[in-house]
């Protein structure tokens, strides 16, 4: 979570989940109650790491820190350009792109890493 109020919760697809409410998803309360760890501690937040950084654009990453898991990564893309034609590199998984202020145009590229066109 940020210090503004926005948070994004990154879930893997698994199976291996024990709900207790607030779904129509099967619950399992006890076992969940028996699993909890109930002792009061402090909280930890993923600092970002400036990732890449561009004329116009920079990537900062947010990742567990040991082990890394790419499933679990959170990249937040910024923009100082209004007319930014910016070329981001490919993820090797699954992605999902929410903008949260201002537009743009999202296109797919027929380019690879090093510039060359890819026959499909």
């Amino acid at each position: 979570c940020s210090g503004n109020g926005d948070c994004i919760e990154v879930m893997s697809a698994s199976d291996n989940v024990v709900r207790a409410g607030l779904t129509p998803k099967l619950k399992d309360v006890d076992t969940l109650c028996d699993i909890m760890d109930y002792r009061c501690g402090g909280f930890s937040f993923l600092n970002p790491i400036l990732f890449e950084s561009s004329k116009f654009t920079s990537i900062s990453r947010y990742s567990p820190p040991s082990p890394p898991i790419d499933e679990f990564e959170v990249e937040i893309i910024k923009s100082n350009q209004k007319e930014n034609d910016d070329n981001l590199n490919p993820s090797s998984g699954a992605s999902l792109l929410l903008t949260i202020d201002g537009n743009g145009l999202l296109k797919k590229s027929n380019a690879t890493k090093n510039g060359n066109e890819k026959n499909e």
